[in-house]
């Protein structure tokens, strides 16, 4: 159902024409009534204005009353219901305007109490054109909170946030003022939060639904083409978070390239307001700095992306994969296991669990100290412990009998000291990897 929801104040309004790119409406003391000419020509005889308004405003202003002050003084002024009765009587006849009484007091109590009340006029999936002109002066504060938890809570969506700007009236016979649309800067909002979901968790499911749901937030004007790059930005970041979820290790440098390049399309958007459309998405590219394109590093950034995000068992199985692929590569060992009679990365994990081979040892020497001989606290053998414990969902016999069992609260902080522990070793065979490469282009 489309809804129209306004509020009566109990000033003596005067009367003129509001207008809104071009068009005019009918000459009128309420705004309400432009903002219907204007605004709402799709509405059906099943659709709503509600009007909030407290005893005193319907007390003055629903009826003819003689002007208080001013130029208005001892002059009649039309009330609201012949004013709607002239511009389209059917709406109060077939009951699309209703009264809804609010409190007048403005303290927390009643401000609650007004939060209740309107957000109980907004019924599921409503679509909403909200006027805030005669609202009390906190509630644009309070209307932007109402419309974003029915917008979650009964998946309504807001079409129109309105405010008829009397004050910037050309001071004509009778004047003429504007409605300003303060819609598209909306979206701007659900930007802010979205963004700040993916930057905590990596997530981008908010900021695709901004650009996918159709009922949800509004969209802010752009163009086609802007959209489309939106549509991509959102994808790659999703199709990205999804390789991480899923530990696609080896998909990872593609679904990068992907996402930088949609990032680096959607910042060159001129969108409205695109300065700080810039800064948010220059917030999501923060995300990527840490990849440098060096495939060992890379693999530790992968495994530290995930503990930032949130991800800690796939950071377990990010970090134990990438340290038996960084010995692989600066052993010149198959990555993929794709000789059935020799597993290199079974056999490479088994050394690195105490039983190292000579030929590791003289490759890279100081791997010893990242090897458990003994029952250390940090080292692969531990490593491979605790992500045992997080795949087997604790159901690994050494996991039910220990004594000192694993408690959930310790493999996130636990993952931060694996990669603290481990971090030397990265680098040490990122630099070895690097000089081998360097060494061989230049054979």
């Amino acid at each position: 159902m489309k809804k129209l929801l306004t509020f009566l104040g109990n000033g003596e309004y005067d009367e003129g024409f509001y207008t809104y790119r071009g068009r005019k409406a009918t000459k009128s003391r309420f705004v309400q009534t432009a903002i219907y000419e204007l605004f709402c020509h799709k509405f059906t005889d099943k659709d709503q204005i509600i009007i909030f308004l407290t005893e005193e405003a319907e007390s003055k202003n629903w009826q003819d009353r003689i002007g208080e002050y001013g130029k208005n003084k001892g002059k009649k002024l039309i009330g609201m219901e012949k004013t709607w009765n002239e511009i389209n009587s059917k709406l109060l006849q077939q009951n699309q305007i209703r009264k809804v009484r609010i409190p007048s007091q403005q303290d927390e109590k009643h401000n609650w109490e007004l939060f209740e009340i309107i957000l109980n006029e907004i019924d599921e999936g409503d679509e909403i054109i909200f006027d805030i002109t005669h609202s009390f002066r906190s509630f644009p504060i309070m209307a932007l909170i109402i419309l974003n938890y029915a917008r979650i809570l009964k998946k309504a969506s807001l079409k129109k946030l309105l405010y008829g700007c009397w004050e910037m009236n050309d001071r004509g016979t009778p004047p003429t003022a504007p409605i300003i649309d303060m819609t598209e800067m909306i979206p701007l909002l659900d930007w802010a939060y979205g963004v700040e979901s993916y930057l905590k968790t990596g997530n981008a499911s908010v900021i695709e639904s901004l650009t996918n749901n159709k009922n949800g937030s509004v969209k802010i004007g752009v163009t086609q083409e802007e959209e489309d790059a939106l549509k991509e930005l959102t994808k790659q970041s999703h199709e990205f978070h999804q390789m991480m979820q899923t530990c696609r290790a080896p998909e990872i440098p593609r679904g990068l390239d992907n996402l930088r390049d949609a990032l680096n399309q959607a910042k060159s958007l001129k969108i409205r307001g695109s300065r700080h459309f810039e800064e948010l998405i220059g917030k999501m590219n923060e995300k990527t700095e840490g990849y440098t394109g060096r495939p060992i590093m890379d693999d530790y950034w992968a495994a530290k992306w995930c503990y930032d995000n949130g991800l800690i068992q796939q950071g377990y199985t990010m970090l134990q994969e990438g340290i038996i692929s960084a010995v692989c590569r600066v052993m010149w060992k198959d990555l993929t296991d794709s000789k059935k009679k020799d597993k290199t990365r079974d056999k490479i994990k088994k050394w690195l669990q105490g039983n190292p081979s000579k030929e590791l040892l003289e490759k890279i020497p100081n791997i010893y100290k990242f090897i458990d001989n003994k029952d250390d606290q940090l080292s692969f053998k531990k490593l491979t412990e605790y992500r045992n414990s997080m795949n087997h969902a604790g159901w690994n016999t050494k996991d039910i009998f220990r004594k000192d069992g694993i408690s959930h609260e310790k493999f996130h902080e636990k993952l931060d000291e694996f990669l603290q522990f481990f971090r030397p070793l990265f680098e040490e065979l990122d630099q070895l990897y690097q000089d081998q490469q360097e060494g061989a282009a230049t054979r």
